[in-house]
């Protein structure tokens, strides 16, 4: 069944009033899964705007990407955005917040165009959503059930949509797609999109971390803040500063790398290192000996004689 006409042609016989079956949303998510492969757009446009409704299904998130990802699929026809509009009018009057994964296809779609006129339809049609979008980020989403975490994840797919439009304004001007005349009134929009972006990315991160501090993020204990403050101890240094404080003797500093290094099994390498450390000793106190015999004041007791091994 990989041909679209006798895919529809059954698909129409059997829910007609001769049999009169009723098809469930895995039925619908089943057929645009069929159109995707055959690139049908047009007829997963129709099937979302007319079928779903006419059967009185509640549609999932998946339906809107996987009808999404039909046109995406179906790029190289002139009429696939056209169609990608009308899956979007679909979602905006079945569900109450807008699905981002589908609004980034649909934003991909029309910038993969290269067509001036189609991109700035796009993002046209994309400002009612945008305004919502704004709202979820600053208000919470419509339902107002989403845990902690849930809605964290939410705001930040919606600031990542929002930097995806910043982009797809780029293109337009990078790409000399719309008129010279035109760069202030986008150098506006994508002004006052990437200032919403910069406000409410700081609001994410403080909320972020106050999920960690609570234990409601990472390891459950604040594990995220600790593994971020153990690596900036590592990278400035001060994970040694004990091992120099505590003594300057290279024979100290051997067995501490050697505990380490036995962490991942390597007692031989220990017992080694630990040798080595004895005789690097035994060294020092023979070269102190003779130098004290020689009457070199001091140099037996400088920290360069013991400070280097």
């Amino acid at each position: 069944m990989r041909v679209p006409k006798t895919a529809s042609a059954y698909w129409s016989l059997l829910t007609s009033e001769a049999y009169n079956l009723r098809p469930d949303i895995q039925n619908f998510n089943s057929q645009l899964r069929l159109l995707q492969k055959n690139r049908a757009s047009g007829q997963a446009a129709r099937l979302l705007k007319e079928d779903l409704v006419a059967a009185g299904v509640e549609p999932m998130v998946i339906t809107f990407r996987i009808a999404m990802g039909v046109c995406a699929r179906d790029w190289k026809n002139q009429h696939a955005l056209e169609h990608a509009t009308d899956i979007l009018s679909a979602m905006e009057t079945t569900i109450s917040d807008p699905d981002v994964e589908t609004l980034k296809k649909y934003l991909s779609l029309a910038v993969t165009t290269n067509s001036g006129p189609k991109v700035v339809a796009a993002l046209d049609r994309l400002d009612s959503i945008v305004y919502n979008l704004r709202s979820r980020i600053l208000y919470g989403p419509a339902d107002g059930r989403l845990t902690p975490q849930k809605e964290l994840q939410a705001k930040t797919e919606a600031q990542a949509f929002f930097r995806q439009l910043v982009g797809a304004i780029d293109t337009l001007m990078d790409r000399g797609l719309v008129p010279r005349e035109d760069y202030s009134h986008w150098h506006a929009r994508r002004s006052q999109l990437t200032k919403f972006v910069g406000r409410s990315t700081q609001s994410t991160e403080r909320s972020e971390e106050r999920l960690v501090e609570n234990g409601k993020l990472g390891d459950g204990k604040g594990g995220l803040q600790r593994v971020g403050r153990a690596r900036v101890m590592f990278e400035s240094g001060r994970e040694l500063k004990g091992f120099r404080e505590k003594s300057s003797s290279g024979s100290r500093r051997a067995r501490a790398v050697g505990v380490r290094a036995a962490g991942a099994g390597s007692e031989k390498w220990v017992e080694g290192r630990r040798k080595e450390g004895r005789t690097i000793g035994e060294a020092g106190e023979r070269r102190k000996g003779s130098t004290q015999e020689m009457g070199t004041e001091g140099f037996a007791d400088s920290p360069a004689d013991f400070g280097m091994y």
